[in-house]
């Protein structure tokens, strides 16, 4: 997440006239493409002059959100204005470089003068002028590197994530899946198993809430998970393993080492899942939120795979390690919109009422378990004694 993004430039001092002048002109411009997400009472209306830019919008979050441009839960509403022209770019970026500025990098926030700025991503031939107060983004490229599509969705999911926070909702780095109405999260290390664990579960009958990140919250006094956006990296190991996932390799029947031409050939590394072209080779039903049943942390193991409630103490270390709480430094607050102080205690209060009312297990997987196997010893933890909460 962080090595996209490299390196952008925040430039201080510009005049209000001419911020004020950018939003009246995106405001006149003709974006005769438009979408509205809907996330629970959180709405992003998308305005573009690019249909290529539209359409990676609604394939990139049509499985997670709601799209309607009338609908009565969105009492919050933001704009994300999407342009590309080449002549507007350049004239902005003439009058930018003559101002004050500041180079900041993945692991910096953005400090907003007064809940507006402008930021520039030359990287990407993309400009982002932020207005907080009136809740608009717009976004000005010239078009010309492919990355600038995914610019606007990027502010979208920011919007939502920390609109989200704000209501108690927090990141969680897991693997969600929905069985008979309920939800069973699968946390731990990179590396632990969880991608290998969802696959096996999604060929059986389960569904996709998430599959590398969720968003975890209070709701009715019980744990709520919505789904997140994003890819999830699976290994050419994991690949072969599934019947399913073998369909979309490359022709392979020429090469000696497909293991070390693989990601270099296809980047299917990067599989991302849901794409819409490979959906119906995994055959995924997304759920876009539900109550949990349970948390289950995956731990490989030398020996015999096993499983033991977690107690409280262990929990909350655990679950820590695997949030992205406020100020985390992975997930850092580009656009200044977390509200620090409410979301530390909100945090702390979501900890506590997940190991207050959840079963926490931690499953020891034996390495090298076949995936049948395997399989046995996860839906096992799923369907073990309900524990009423960490202890």
């Amino acid at each position: 997440m962080g090595s996209r993004l490299a390196k952008s430039t925040i430039f201080r001092g510009v005049p209000i006239l001419e911020l004020n002048h950018i939003f009246t002109k995106v405001s006149e411009y003709d974006t005769p493409y438009s979408e509205t997400f809907l996330n629970k009472n959180i709405g992003c209306d998308l305005k573009t002059n690019s249909e290529a830019y539209l359409k990676w919008a609604q394939h990139y979050f049509g499985a997670y959100y709601d799209c309607g441009k009338e609908d009565s839960r969105a009492d919050i509403r933001y704009t994300v204005s999407a342009i590309i022209d080449e002549t507007w770019y350049g004239l902005i970026l003439d009058k930018v470089h003559k101002l004050p500025s500041v180079e900041i990098d993945y692991q910096q926030k953005a400090e907003l003068e007064n809940g507006i700025q402008i930021i520039v991503y030359e990287m990407y031939h993309t400009i982002t002028v932020v207005d907080l107060n009136r809740r608009m983004f717009c976004l000005i490229t010239d078009g010309k590197h492919p990355e600038a599509r995914f610019e606007p969705t990027r502010a979208i999911r920011e919007i939502f994530t920390r609109e989200l926070e704000k209501q108690g909702f927090f990141l969680m780095h897991a693997a969600v899946v929905e069985r008979e109405g309920g939800a069973y999260l699968f946390f731990g290390r990179q590396g632990a198993g969880k991608t290998t664990t969802i696959l096996s579960l999604l060929e059986k009958g389960c569904n996709l809430i998430a599959n590398d990140k969720a968003y975890i919250g209070i709701q009715n006094n019980r744990i709520s998970v919505i789904g997140w956006p994003g890819a999830v990296s699976i290994t050419l190991q994991t690949m072969v393993s599934f019947g399913n996932l073998r369909t979309i390799l490359p022709e392979m029947r020429n090469r000696r080492y497909p293991q070390n031409q693989l990601k270099a050939e296809t980047d299917l590394c990067n599989f991302e899942a849901i794409k819409n072209n490979r959906k119906e080779k995994v055959d995924l039903k997304v759920v876009k939120e539900s109550f949990l049943n349970k948390m289950i942390r995956i731990e490989p193991s030398e020996d015999l795979s096993r499983i033991e409630p977690l107690n409280k103490e262990v929990s909350c270390s655990l679950l820590k390690d695997s949030f992205f709480y406020p100020d985390h430094a992975i997930y850092p607050d580009w656009f200044n919109m977390r509200n620090h102080g409410q979301a530390s205690s909100d945090f702390s209060k979501l900890l506590e009422k997940i190991t207050d009312v959840l079963p926490i297990l931690r499953l020891s997987r034996a390495e090298g378990l076949p995936i049948e196997e395997g399989l046995k010893v996860v839906n096992d933890c799923m369907m073990a004694e309900n524990f009423s909460g960490a202890r």
